[in-house]
């Protein structure tokens, strides 16, 4: 579950591992894969001069997926994007919980995928979760099973922002 402390969290330890993270050493110590900060425009994947875990993962010497990027090149790592990189540095002040709140909300207001998402609700205050997958198929150039992966990460973050509630499949807006 992606929350507002958690999503701090993650910005924080992508500064401290040089603005290079694995997506799966991030799914397993924050049960969030980098996928998802990608889809909030915060990070993208590195397809190109790929470094080496060594040269930035402090869990090298101690992780199961070395073998798995030693044999080819990987879609799993991410770098910060300028976004992202102003982002954690807004977060590196010791903001209380409300201020946290208010800056987090302001920032992933402003991003593609949640106002795709809020600005469903102009015309309908209630959205099943499998009409807004199909929405934002549609109206993306998302591929389904990164929307698939990432929709209920987004989600739980929009609603610990209180930008919209979920009961039960159903999304109703806040705002």
């Amino acid at each position: 579950m992606l929350t507002a402390k958690k999503l701090k969290a993650m910005l924080q330890e992508l500064i401290s591992l040089k603005d290079v993270g694995c997506t799966y050493d991030f799914k397993e110590r924050f049960s969030v894969g980098l996928e998802t900060l990608e889809v909030l425009d915060f990070v993208k994947v590195i397809r190109s001069r790929i470094p080496k875990c060594d040269d930035h993962c402090v869990r090298y010497n101690d992780c199961d997926w070395i073998p798995f990027f030693e044999e080819r090149k990987s879609v799993a790592k991410f770098k910060l994007t300028k976004a992202g990189l102003a982002l954690a540095d807004m977060l590196e002040s010791n903001l209380d919980e409300n201020s946290l709140l208010q800056l987090l909300q302001k920032e992933i207001s402003s991003t593609q995928i949640t106002d795709l998402i809020l600005s469903q609700f102009l015309e309908d205050q209630e959205l099943s979760i499998v009409q807004l997958i199909s929405i934002i198929k549609e109206q993306s150039n998302l591929q389904l099973n990164i929307i698939r992966s990432t929709i209920r990460d987004v989600l739980d973050l929009l609603e610990s922002l209180k930008l919209l509630k979920i009961e039960q499949g159903t999304l109703f807006s806040v705002v």
